[in-house]
């Protein structure tokens, strides 16, 4: 695979909160929550780093509830 425990941990978490940005209405600190991760701030800042975007903007790209009035996450 070519990641190390902590990359494939990472990947996985992102792989989960993706899914779930598109797939539910939840707020982003319950879904980061959810896949193990309690430092939202970092997450955002990471999750950035690999896609180009925040969460938020990652679920209104991506997803049917990102037109609906969430609160700001991620942005």
């Amino acid at each position: 695979m070519g990641l190390n425990f902590s990359q494939y941990v990472w990947q996985k978490r992102v792989e989960e909160v993706k899914r779930q940005l598109t797939s539910t209405s939840d707020s982003l600190k319950d879904i980061i929550t959810r896949v193990g991760y309690l430092d939202t701030p970092n997450f955002i800042r990471k999750f950035k780093k690999e896609t180009g975007y925040t969460p938020g903007q990652y679920r209104k790209m991506h997803s049917a509830y990102g037109g609906h009035d969430l609160t700001a996450e991620g942005e």
